[in-house]
């Protein structure tokens, strides 16, 4: 297979995000696909031998069995980081004579899978599965389980990354004794259609992204009925646990929030100080300025992943952050929050430096409206320093031991769900 792409100035295309995520995401074979792939910008283009002079002129590259990424920090600038098997070669300064897709290198790779220490290796596996609300493709991931697993645990990412980013916490959770799956939300990762672009939801919106969660919860559930489930969600992650709960409280046996808020004040407070609650760059404001992305942890290696990450950081649609503000009140609602089962043990972790927590304020107030609904097992767990995402922060391995050891305490004798409606 021959894929060609232009590297420009212009709006990225459907198509180019397509192809990248087949790539990335295992969909189509690296051993079968080579690309040649055209930079036509005039701004400064790091190099991974070197950096390439200011207003670089535009060169063109083919590539086979590499990896070739998006670096958005604040020059627009790209990296191409190479996998064994394949190098680029300058190819000229001339376009190709059939070049076929335009659209920026966003989310573009080709890689060799098999190698140790290519960016693609994962431990996990993959399937597809249609949504029920829409048939959007599913992406799920499945991490290999323990002989005898102790429970099941459902990981639910945030906004503008995936699933595979939790790779890490998931090899935790199976060493701890845990089956763990997650899945791509739609619009994220390889969860996209025709129908759902990266970084949308589609006709089904907000309301379908969490009915994805749930069923895939109840899936789940069916195929170990004796094990508890548990479900982590983190930042948007989370406003999608939150909303489940409030109808499917008895189908987890607990939940896990991290990077999670009061989602109404957070959006009062935004609107006070004259942000706009689409634009996440505000929640860099009160941190230092490398590439934009300080807020998510003081580990510069793991700001550095993310921003090299083709399915992190992407663009979103207009209507995506607006949609997830827009079930606030809802989850504010003391009526509401009163239908979750009193028994649910809910754990939020944050960092107190996480711009969405508030200081901490915005998580206490949180935890303090589940308990005011009547909720008997409510834990809430600030670290100091840390910020956005606390399983990415230095102090990482604490906090992963702190939720395994509080999953642990609850996996005891009558700690299953019950039959969920």
């Amino acid at each position: 297979m021959v894929i060609q792409v232009v590297l420009g100035t212009t709006q990225e295309t459907r198509l180019s995000a397509l192809v990248g995520c087949w790539i990335a995401c295992g969909l189509c074979a690296p051993d079968q696909l080579e690309m040649e792939v055209v930079d036509t910008r005039d701004h400064p283009l790091p190099f991974f031998d070197g950096e390439a002079p200011a207003k670089a002129p535009r060169q063109y590259f083919k590539y086979s069995n590499a990896v070739v990424v998006q670096r958005r920090d604040h020059q627009h600038s790209r990296r191409i980081a190479p996998c064994p098997g394949g190098a680029p070669d300058l190819i000229g300064t001339s376009p190709p004579a059939d070049v076929l897709v335009p659209g920026p290198p966003h989310v573009l790779a080709g890689a060799d899978q098999a190698a140790d220490n290519c960016p693609m290796t994962t431990t996990y596996s993959r399937t597809s599965v249609p949504s029920k609300v829409d048939a959007t493709p599913l992406t799920v991931y499945a991490w290999p389980p323990p002989d005898e697993p102790r429970g099941v645990v459902q990981i639910s990412h945030g906004v503008a990354e995936h699933a595979g980013r939790y790779d890490r916490l998931a090899q935790a959770l199976t060493a701890a004794g845990y089956a763990v799956s997650s899945h791509d939300h739609r619009g994220h990762g390889a969860s996209i259609s025709e129908a759902v672009a990266l970084g949308g939801f589609g006709a089904a919106g907000w309301s379908g992204l969490v009915a994805d969660l749930v069923a895939l919860g109840k899936q789940l559930h069916a195929e170990r009925p004796d094990l508890p489930l548990f479900l982590v969600g983190h930042s948007m992650g989370s406003f999608a646990l939150q909303e489940a709960i409030l109808d499917h409280s008895d189908l987890y046996a607990a939940v896990v929030l991290s990077g999670s808020t009061a989602l109404d004040l957070l959006a009062a407070n935004l609107s006070a100080s004259g942000e706009a609650t689409g634009d996440l760059s505000a929640f860099n404001a009160g941190f230092e300025h490398r590439t934009g992305y300080e807020w998510l942890s003081r580990d510069e290696a793991e700001v550095d992943k993310y921003v090299a990450d083709p399915l992190s950081g992407f663009d979103l649609d207009a209507a995506t952050i607006p949609a997830l503000f827009g079930t606030a009140g809802r989850l504010a609602d003391p009526e509401v929050l009163a239908g979750i089962r009193s028994d649910l043990p809910i754990l939020l972790v944050s960092g107190d430096a996480d711009p969405l927590a508030g200081g901490g304020q915005l998580v206490e107030v949180l935890g303090q409206r589940y308990r005011d609904a009547g909720v008997t097992d409510v834990t809430v767990r600030l670290f100091p320093g840390a910020r956005h995402e606390i399983f990415n922060e230095t102090n990482r391995d604490e906090v992963t031991s702190y939720v395994i050891d509080w999953l642990d305490q609850r996996t005891g004798e009558g700690a299953g769900p019950v039959e969920p409606r």
